[in-house]
């Protein structure tokens, strides 16, 4: 399982490369998911296996209605948006193609099969309620190819003739060793820190 992508804590957290290569509303589904699975997975590992509900054809899984998706993991969206979400992540996705001058769409998603896996595991028939599983050979996928994105991004903007970095126009204020070791030792033993003196000007320009 690709770790860097995914966290196993709660609340909602998310990786923002993982946000980056799939979207954020995606993302934060994908991580909720996980969440899950593996609250199921240890709190059931140990268990007889037939009493494991939730692991199912060598897979831990999890359930719940849209409106319980809503409830108990994102009161922040609509119902129409997790179903939007959990929809886009149950197919593969093509980003569109680079736009007419040649530069590439402002949407940082990349191409990608489908990350959840759905399942109907319901002890009643007209009980419709989808399980859900991550796909982690095709996250793993993704995650071994998004090095590759990432120089032909490096390539690109080679390509563009990038201008040269903006001059480092302020100026240097360096501090000495005692001097940074007096204000040191004065902000520990509570005194105040030494104030530069201002030096007059020589000469004074008349009031008018």
């Amino acid at each position: 399982m690709p770790a860097e992508l995914l966290l196993d804590k709660y609340p909602v957290l998310v990786s923002p490369r993982l946000a980056t290569l799939i979207g954020l509303n995606e993302a934060i589904v994908l991580q909720q998911i996980q969440y899950w699975l593996v609250f199921n997975e240890e709190n059931e590992s140990l268990l007889p296996k037939e009493e494991q509900k939730h692991l199912r054809a060598g897979r831990w899984w999890t359930f719940n209605s849209a409106p319980n998706w809503r409830d108990k993991n994102f009161p922040f969206w609509s119902e129409r948006t997790i179903q939007r979400t959990f929809t886009a992540l149950r197919k593969a996705f093509v980003p569109k193609p680079p736009n007419e001058d040649g530069k590439p769409p402002e949407d940082s998603r990349v191409a990608r099969d489908a990350l959840l896996i759905t399942g109907n595991f319901n002890r009643m028939k007209y009980d419709r309620t989808l399980w859900y599983t991550i796909n982690y050979e095709a996250l793993a996928k993704l995650d071994s190819e998004n090095p590759k994105r990432a120089s032909r991004q490096v390539v690109m903007m080679d390509n563009d003739k990038l201008s040269s970095p903006i001059p480092d126009t302020i100026p240097d204020r360096r501090v000495s060793h005692s001097q940074k070791n007096d204000s040191c030792a004065n902000a520990q033993e509570g005194l105040p820190l030494p104030v530069k003196e201002k030096k007059e000007s020589s000469s004074k320009e008349p009031r008018t």
